[in-house]
């Protein structure tokens, strides 16, 4: 036998079909404390659809231990005020119970043992079973799982003596959905195309309105700022369909890809991966190589390197750089007249001093850029000859 116990004042409640079916509350006030009983006896299961489709009845709601239940073996809702026909006890079935005007409310499934379906039920994402789960549903909770291997989902709100099912609006935000604005690159210190989007739904995957998102780039290195607030952190709220949006992300000034992380209370976050991309190239300069000296005829030690930028700073490759060697007078061979950058923005070639001592520049240059120069000595070799100068006769 399934019993619910009844009392305090009554509040009556429409059900329409399935689980979007609303509720409406009207009051009167009983007296007394009364109960009754439904036999249960055994028959075998419905059409189990669960859907809801075959009409409800008009449950009368109490602002506590008041029921309704949906009975997923023959497809109905239960008023546990009148014995409902179509509820013999052997069914499965999902007993919502008010446990307070303010919204607390108790829920428990119910299995007779003559329906072998699988039925799986969450609220606000924890799992229900027979023993009671209590929780507060004056914002709504989400309803969601599966019977017999068809997924439903729904709400439930209570709140101010009205109840609502499929209705209230969503249950609290439980995860993130939907991202958009990952896998882009922007130049950096430019703004991204794309603003970063994304869904905040409940449990039942029912978008969630009103939820702040906050968007964090990295502090350091490859990141960013947001027009909102001019930093690498902004704070949004999601509109009416769950979107939080972000607002004009723009790239700094240091290339490399990074992720920009999207947080909210109780949600695990959501990351999008960007990329800062180099600039044009903007500064040639040296890197290694100037300053050296050599006896002339053999190979200065190291090897002129020149560097090539962008506005940032960072290495520019692919750029091709021009070296150049005085045409007379001390000077040196170069194992190359240019070069073309590396990933690292290097550019390089390798000098030997000529057979005259003395100091020069090599010079390097690149289209639109200023040029740089590499000084350089050629120093007196060791004696090699000796000769008469005067005074022979």
């Amino acid at each position: 036998m399934l019993c619910w116990n009844i009392g305090g004042d009554v509040r009556l409640l429409r059900i329409m079909d399935h689980f979007s079916k609303s509720v409406s509350v009207g009051v009167s006030l009983f007296s007394s404390f009364w109960a009754f009983c439904i036999l249960l006896f055994l028959s075998l299961p419905g059409a189990a659809n669960a859907a809801f489709n075959s009409g409800c009845p008009n449950p009368v709601f109490v602002a506590n231990l008041n029921q309704i239940a949906f009975n997923f073996t023959d497809d109905d809702c239960i008023d546990p005020n009148s014995p409902p026909l179509s509820f013999n006890g052997t069914e499965k079935a999902l007993v919502i119970e008010v446990a307070g005007g303010a919204g607390s409310t108790i829920f428990f499934t119910h299995d007779g043992g003559g329906d072998p379906n699988v039925l799986f039920v969450q609220v606000n994402g924890t799992t229900i079973t027979s023993t009671n789960f209590l929780t507060d549903c004056s914002s709504s909770c989400s309803i969601t799982g599966t019977y017999n291997g068809v997924p439903f989902s729904t709400s439930y709100q209570f709140s101010g003596g009205s109840g609502v099912v499929g209705g209230g609006g969503p249950g609290p935000a439980a995860a993130f959905s939907s991202p958009t604005g990952g896998g882009q690159s922007a130049t950096i210190s430019t703004a991204y195309s794309d603003d970063l989007t994304v869904v905040v739904e409940d449990s039942g995957s029912t978008p969630v309105p009103g939820t702040s998102v906050t968007f964090t780039a990295p502090g350091a290195g490859a990141s960013g700022t947001f027009l909102s607030t001019g930093t690498a952190t902004e704070t949004v709220t999601t509109d009416a369909s769950g979107v939080a949006t972000s607002s004009t992300f723009t790239a700094n000034s240091t290339a490399g890809a990074f992720n920009v992380t999207a947080s909210s209370s109780g949600i695990s976050d959501q990351t999008f991966g960007l990329t800062n991309t180099v600039g044009a190239a903007a500064t040639l300069a040296v890197s290694t190589g100037g300053g050296q000296s050599t006896a002339i005829s053999t190979g200065f030690g190291t090897a002129l390197t020149a560097l090539v930028t962008d506005a940032g700073g960072n290495p520019v490759s692919g750029v091709t750089v021009n070296f150049a060697a005085p045409g007379s007078g001390a000077s040196a061979g170069l194992s190359a007249a240019s070069d073309v950058t590396d990933a690292s923005g290097l550019a390089s070639v390798t000098a030997t001093a000529n057979a005259t001592a003395g100091g020069y520049n090599v010079t390097a240059s690149s289209a639109g850029l200023t040029d740089v120069t590499f000084g350089l000595t050629n120093t007196v070799g060791a004696a090699a000859t000796l000769a008469v100068s005067t005074g022979d006769s």
